[in-house]
């Protein structure tokens, strides 16, 4: 297995970063291919595969044009091969090299199963699922597994596909009791990034608590530009969904913040690129978004861009674009009245007057006409919407936070009974915002 850097394997993203591993890798990988007996009885039968694992890459290019029905053989070897975790190591990253080098090839392999395209998924999903193997099976196993499902027609096997997006998530790229994962950052949000351009898995990915997952990828890899412009695209692609909206446009998600974050930390077009195709999206997603923008000094940051040498035409446009609409928003999205009028409607919305720098900056204006807007914040713990009752109690216990009286003035207004009341709602989100807002009210200057 000379030559390691010339062939397919040296192309799969689970090297990356990585090149002791892969040098490691080959020379273990030829060493029990030459040395043990039974691997090389094995391989006799499948000559073609062997071929294709040990073969250069100009060899390897030949081979699978020469023979597409190839992938058939490569799928039984993988069926057969769960007791040679060596095998594995070295045709699952082979696997991967291919379809990173050439995603059309995915085509090809689901064309070679036509008949029973379901029993790629359930081989490569057996495989996943078993314990002990090493973290290069894993990675290149659900990354081969991602393009094969993205790459599927229609809904006929969504259930096997949710369940491989839930085990993602859920298991694969959780840390286990010693802090071990069974795949690392980098290669989950390259999933991620096949998996969510599908409508059906970008809502499952939603609503299973995906956007905790690409957050804590953020605090763990914050420069580490691949990985950062992957996740900065699966936000772009979760924009597109209007189901997305009550993410994207709650202050509470730091969503935003978060990318604005990457963009300050890293000098990278793409980067930028991406993050203001998301911002594009977002614009006309949900009003709340531009006041969080505003909220969060992007119009700052997009004029300090704008004053370096930026090479994409395109995205200096976008800057541009999105420098008059801030620029515009500015002035009305900064206003107190604004809160005045929301909470005279009695219809709140999660935006940037929901908001710790809100609170800290226009707390004592709430002393105005005897605390009047506090009181109908208590008022509104009563409200039969569960989202005023939680937004309601999040302002409460800001104000607690940051006013010095805070504590006695809703004692006084019977607030603090309300809002231990509600701790037992039966709305999750009225359940957590009442706890969290009763633990500012007995705590004197909370995380201040």
């Amino acid at each position: 297995m000379s030559g390691e850097r010339d062939r397919f394997l040296a192309l799969s993203p689970t090297f990356y970063g990585k090149e002791k591993s892969l040098n490691d890798l080959c020379l273990e990988a030829e060493n029990f291919i030459t040395n043990n007996p039974d691997m090389r009885k094995f391989l006799a039968n499948y000559k073609e595969v062997q071929s294709l694992i040990t073969g250069r890459l100009r060899e390897q290019r030949i081979l699978l044009t020469q023979n597409p029905a190839l992938f058939q053989l490569v799928f039984e070897v993988l069926e057969k091969s769960h007791t040679h975790k060596m095998l594995l190591m070295v045709l699952l990253p082979t696997l991967d090299g291919i379809l990173f080098d050439d995603r059309a090839i995915s085509g090809v392999i689901l064309r070679t199963f036509a008949s029973d395209e379901i029993q790629v998924i359930h081989i490569l999903h057996q495989i996943i699922t078993m314990p002990d193997f090493d973290t290069i099976v894993y990675e290149s196993c659900a990354r081969v597994l991602s393009i094969l499902i993205s790459e599927m027609e229609g809904k006929a096997h969504l259930k096997e596909q949710e369940n491989f997006l839930l085990l993602l998530v859920n298991y694969l790229a959780k840390e286990d009791s010693a802090g071990r994962r069974k795949i690392h950052d980098h290669s989950l949000v390259l999933c991620l990034a096949n998996l969510l351009r599908r409508d059906d898995l970008s809502l499952s990915f939603l609503k299973n608590g995906g956007i905790v997952v690409l957050l804590s990828v953020i605090k763990r890899n914050l420069y580490d530009v691949q990985v950062m412009y992957y996740t900065c695209l699966n936000f772009w692609l979760l924009s597109y969904y209007k189901e997305s909206a009550k993410y994207f446009a709650g202050p509470a998600s730091g969503i935003i913040r978060n990318v604005i974050t990457i963009i300050q930390n890293h000098s990278r077009e793409k980067i930028w690129r991406v993050a203001f195709y998301l911002f594009k999206n977002l614009s006309n997603l949900h009003e709340n978004t531009i006041e969080i923008m505003v909220d969060c000094g992007l119009l700052k940051v997009v004029d300090t861009l704008l004053k370096g040498n930026i090479k994409d035409t395109e995205l200096k446009e976008d800057l541009e674009t999105m420098g008059t609409l801030l620029e515009k928003n500015l002035k009305i999205l900064t206003s107190f009245e604004k809160y005045m009028k929301e909470i005279t409607s009695a219809n709140l919305e999660w935006s940037t007057v929901h908001s710790e720098k809100f609170w800290k900056d226009n707390v004592k204006k709430f002393e105005e006409n005897d605390f009047n807007l506090i009181k109908k914040l208590v008022v509104l713990l009563d409200s039969e919407n569960p989202k005023n009752q939680a937004i309601a109690c999040y302002d409460l216990g800001e104000f607690c936070r940051f006013h010095p009286f805070g504590k006695n003035v809703l004692e006084k207004i019977d607030g603090k009974k309300k809002i231990s009341d509600l701790m037992q709602h039966k709305d999750s989100s009225v359940r957590e915002n009442a706890v969290l807002a009763l633990q500012k009210v007995m705590l004197h200057n909370w995380q201040i």
